[in-house]
């Protein structure tokens, strides 16, 4: 069997498991404390199964097909209860009143970067103090996204780093070992991005982050999972009355499937079909996945610091990354 198909195939598999967790459980994470347990569980279970890579080789490929979609599904969820936090966090922030008594400033503020206060909206609040406190909690919003992923891609480049030497060592090496052994470089690769991962997740996330617990479930559900899917139904049939809404959510979902499976499919294709000249085919991979990486961190954190300079909104700036990367 082709080692690209059977990649191919886990990935698709990975997917479709990826979609199914996400209906179905997704919606826990608003009810109680259920944000940060479940970031726990999915951590966790994420780091194991990249860990347990160590064990796999060529006649133990069925197991990686296996710990790639648990890894896919754990890692995915993780995003996904990282954009649970964000709402919460923007929350959280402290605010400040500041009212001038300048007519020409009053009700004018000027809106904060990340690490500044938001402003209060007065007790009988304008549209205008309505919009001011919506334009900050986006351009809040914007900035902590981007300075989170800025920072994923950064720790994600230091695993690499770290990573490659193991990886050329056993591949430059590979001639004098046993077929079964020829594979070691990526088993222990892959059993360090699992130590990695849980390492900062135990060092910071699950000691300084906070619960911030959520509602209690509704009355009627059972379990959090009922009480999660009967969320889902009426999200759903409430977005009858939201029409922009349901488009954004279809747009999203291409958006972000497709770009998850170029990032997949790409090194397949590098892999398969790339001629590489006198260099080393390894060598290729692992540079271009560097390249992604640092192209991929620099994009998040230059992002904001580009939208504020030309003062373009965030839908604007949305279509603007999509042209750049189309």
């Amino acid at each position: 069997m082709n080692p690209s198909t059977v990649v191919t195939l886990s990935i698709s598999l990975s997917v479709f498991a990826q979609m199914i967790t996400f209906l179905s459980i997704g919606a826990m994470a608003d009810y109680g404390d259920l944000r940060k347990r479940m970031l726990t569980w999915f951590t966790v279970g994420g780091a194991v199964s990249c860990m347990l890579m160590v064990f796999v080789n060529h006649s133990l490929f069925w197991l990686g097909c296996v710990l790639m979609t648990t890894s896919n599904v754990c890692y995915g969820m993780t995003q996904v209860l990282y954009y649970a936090y964000l709402p919460v966090l923007l929350e959280s922030i402290p605010s400040t009143v500041d009212h001038s008594d300048d007519t020409e400033t009053k009700g004018c503020s000027v809106i904060p970067n990340a690490w500044q206060r938001l402003p209060d909206i007065p007790p009988q609040s304008t549209e205008d103090d309505e919009r001011l406190r919506f334009v900050a909690n986006s351009k809040r919003s914007d900035e902590l996204s981007n300075a989170g992923f800025a920072f994923g891609y950064l720790a994600g480049l230091i695993g690499l780093v770290l990573a490659i030497p193991l990886i050329l060592f056993f591949t430059h090496t590979q001639s004098s070992l046993e077929r079964k052994a020829s594979t070691l470089g990526y088993q222990f690769a892959m059993f360090g991005v699992g130590v990695w991962w849980l390492s900062f997740y135990v060092c910071y996330p699950l000691t300084r982050l906070k619960t911030r617990p959520g509602p209690p479930l509704p009355e009627g559900a059972r379990t959090s999972l009922s009480g999660s899917l009967s969320r889902l139904s009426r999200t759903y049939q409430s977005l009858r009355d939201y029409p922009q809404v349901a488009r954004y959510l279809v747009l999203w979902f291409l958006m972000s499937d497709g770009l998850s499976s170029i990032g997949s499919v790409a090194t397949l294709f590098a892999n398969a079909e790339v001629d590489w000249g006198c260099g080393s085919k390894s060598t290729g991979l692992l540079l271009l996945t560097m390249i992604a990486a640092v192209s991929s961190g620099l994009g998040s954190f230059f992002a904001t610091r580009l939208q504020n300079s030309l003062s373009l909104s965030t839908k604007k700036m949305l279509m603007l990354s999509l042209c750049v990367g189309l």
